[in-house]
């Protein structure tokens, strides 16, 4: 994940260059999101889904109260 997230902050620091900047915003967990990789499950990936879609949601609503 870690080499996405590089990724992710290059192409973004190219889009100036391309003259269409944009705007990363990376959102990580407090605490690592649990996952044992050789063994897991459908549930598992839904569950790691809406906790990261929840971490989200709060984390663009504290920078949208601190942005005021």
């Amino acid at each position: 994940m870690n080499n996405d997230i590089e990724w992710a902050e290059g192409y973004a620091e190219r889009s100036v260059l391309r003259g269409d900047p944009i705007k990363l915003t990376i959102i990580r967990p407090d605490e690592p999101l649990l996952l044992d990789l050789q063994a897991f499950s459908s549930e598992d990936i839904t569950r790691l889904i809406l906790e990261g879609y929840k971490l989200g949601l709060d984390a663009l609503k504290r920078a949208k109260q601190t942005a005021k």
